[in-house]
């Protein structure tokens, strides 16, 4: 079984059942759907559009992954029911959760376009409390009725917290702290902070209790500091003043039963914990690189949890400070971090719209933290490969859509995979600049194919497996890891022996193109290659270039040959798809409406082409015609397909994998 080449490896499943769990005969693949996958993924009855196309050609058969929690627009708040039954999460709207299943029960659209600033349960979880900082709204959680409203004095509240019980509310604008019954409605008191701008705020579960982030009239710059302030919520009467605090402290929470809290910095990610009842400071420590997104503290007070700009959660001891784990949960920045009452799960929110429920130990769900970007079929096995940008590769049991394996390979993203023939093994490659053979019959470590700085944009695995090829690329600078265009680096075209693991030769170096797929033809003898100029055709035992065309804006991504190894389909942009004779680079044909295509693969009959596009369409299409057979709707776009028999799987930008059967 394959192990990670990092200590960031983590092994999350084991070997379930290999080959003879199967339920593969063939080519062909029986997907045994799971009775509840509808239920799991769609907290309605989903529209006809995403499960069956237009001439009932294609039907949704399964999703693999996790797509229940996802939040069109990233969420900033989050908080648990008491029960720890539901959950929410605050953006342009506000949505309520299932968290035994994910399942969204319901959401709420603000009157006016806006965004929650504040979030919570009351009364034992029966109501939900919200505010875009112009109202407090409350809703019946189990009806979804608005039950009362009502408008802030201020123009605009800039900050807001709830109480833990959901009773009472603080509004600060300026130097002015509002305290509110949410019960009722109303105002209780409001309180001037003197000569200090309101930064943060937070309740102690019961509400008589406020923490407020202060910084001084004319202290903002390098060397300004602020104050932590303690407040007798109810009477409005300054306890105690914690002086020498960040100017810029965004971040400040009560632990549930209010004898600790912390607090931090967004801008320095600078992070403390506090001893409420003498003022003393537990610890202090830096949270992450860059700016701090998200912070929360337990509900026994004993961790704290933070969010930051690389997609990375981190558990800390607030009492001395110490890193206790640390996970990539997404994709982009964590834009919101929540402990449920017991603090055996957690739920974290991105910037890549996702929102993901965890163990206390960082322990993932199935599925990948980020967008799907390769997959490879086993043809002889009936199993899947499914590689992440966040480096993750998942093994997956497609007759039972469940995974087999599940691990941390990579330190780049997955750019592309593929089984080598009569082998339980597969190649992938990253943008961390290497290739991995992954055995899965065994407990090997996998081999690693090392090519220095280079990052690798695909490969392709010859019809005998004897050879591999890649498209790389050779960044002029090593920060430079994100290059989108050959002006920034050099790029070039690789042979490789897969017996030996040793690059054989190197046929292609060029400023001018940025290659950007290699696919061998039907019979392993030759080699074609996109790049940001065109095509070229390579003679594969020799790595001599046989024929070269022009695209006018270039040719980016897949392509691929037909079965009589002479015509090929790819994609000039800006046309869309073309058929060319690659012997000269002929077109013969062009494809209208197929500007938007991301991917593209054949069926087993070799006469249907299949096609993903960046318009949320997956399309069958005549190869001898060109005509538009069937589409149906992506649930999220889509990026890379794999075929298998009479299956297209789809690798999403939202995480998960999309089964579709072909009929």
């Amino acid at each position: 079984m394959p192990q990670g080449s990092s200590s960031r490896t983590t092994r999350r499943k084991t070997v379930i059942v290999l080959a003879s769990s199967l339920l593969a005969v063939g080519l062909f693949v029986i997907l045994r759907e799971p009775d509840d996958w509808r239920n799991r993924n769609f907290a309605a009855p989903p529209p006809e559009a995403v499960l069956v196309s237009r001439n009932s050609r294609i039907t949704l058969a399964n999703i693999l992954g996790d797509r229940r929690w996802r939040h069109a627009g990233s969420s900033g708040h989050l908080a648990f029911s008491p029960d720890a039954r539901r959950a929410l999460s605050g953006g342009a709207d506000i949505k309520l959760w299932e968290t035994s299943t994910g399942r969204e029960i319901r959401s709420w659209d603000w009157p006016t376009p806006g965004y929650t600033v504040a979030l919570g349960f009351a009364r034992a979880g029966s109501e939900v409390v919200a505010s875009d900082g112009r109202e407090f709204f409350v809703w019946d959680a189990d009806t979804g009725r608005l039950l009362r409203t009502w408008k802030g004095k201020d123009d605009r509240m800039l900050r807001i917290a709830l109480s833990g019980d959901g009773t009472r509310a603080l509004s600060g604008t300026g130097t002015v702290i509002r305290f509110w019954d949410i019960l009722r409605g109303v105002e209780i008191a409001p309180w001037e902070s003197n000569t200090k701008w309101v930064k943060s705020l937070a309740l102690t579960a019961d509400g008589k209790r406020a923490l407020v982030g202060s910084e001084r009239f004319g202290d903002y710059g390098k060397d300004s500091s602020g104050t932590l302030d303690l407040w007798d919520a109810e009477r409005g009467v300054l306890l105690a003043e914690w002086e020498g605090k960040a100017s810029d402290t965004a971040f400040v929470e009560f632990s549930p039963d209010g004898r600790r809290a912390v607090s931090g910095s967004r801008f320095t990610a600078d992070v403390s914990s506090w001893d409420v009842t003498t003022g003393a400071t537990l610890a202090s420590w830096h949270a992450c690189e860059g700016q701090l997104q998200s912070l929360t503290i337990s509900s026994d007070g004993a961790r704290a949890l933070s969010g930051g700009p690389d997609g990375l959660l981190r558990l800390w001891d607030v009492s001395i400070g110490r890193l206790i784990s640390a996970w990539q949960a997404h994709g982009g920045p964590v834009t919101g971090v929540a402990f449920e009452a017991q603090s055996r799960h957690l739920l974290s929110a991105g910037y890549d719209n996702v929102l993901r429920m965890w163990p206390a130990d960082g322990t993932p769900e199935e599925g990948h933290p980020s967008g799907v970007g390769a997959l490879a079929v086993d043809l002889q096995r009936g199993r899947l490969l499914s590689g992440s940008h966040d480096g993750t590769l998942i093994l997956w049991d497609t007759a039972a859509g469940r995974e087999l394996l599940h691990w941390e390979a990579h330190r780049g993203g997955v750019t592309s995979a593929q089984f080598l023939p009569e082998r339980a093994s597969a190649i992938t490659a990253s943008s961390d600049g290497t290739l991995k053979v992954w055995d899965f019959d065994t407990d090997r470590d996998p081999a690693t194919w090392e090519s220095g700085d280079r990052l690798f944009y695909s490969l392709a695995v010859s019809p005998s497996g004897t050879s591999v090829v890649t498209a790389t690329f050779l960044p002029d600078h090593p920060d430079r890891r994100d290059c989108e265009t050959a002006a920034l680096g050099t790029a070039t075209i690789d042979f490789w022996s897969a017996e030996r693991g040793i690059k054989t030769a190197t046929w292609f170096s060029d400023r001018e193109s940025l290659v950007t797929a290699v696919l061998f033809n039907p019979d392993g003898t030759r080699v074609l290659s996109t790049d940001t100029g065109g095509y070229s055709l390579w003679e594969a035992a020799t790595g001599k270039r046989l024929a070269s065309w022009n695209a006018s804006q270039g040719a980016f991504g897949s392509a691929v040959f037909l079965p009589d190894g002479v015509r090929v389909l790819g994609v000039d942009c800006p046309h869309g798809l073309r058929l060319r004779d690659s012997t000269t680079g002929e077109v013969l044909a062009s494809w209208a409406g197929t500007r938007e295509v991301r991917d593209l693969a054949l069926l087993d009959d070799g006469t249907t082409l299949v096609t993903v596009g960046s318009d949320r369409t997956l399309r069958l299409w005549d190869i001898e015609t060109g005509r538009e057979i069937d589409r149906i709707r992506l649930l999220s776009p889509a990026s890379c397909i794999a075929v298998l028999g009479d299956t297209v799987f789809t690798g999403n930008d939202d995480t998960t994998i999309s089964v579709y059967k072909i009929r």
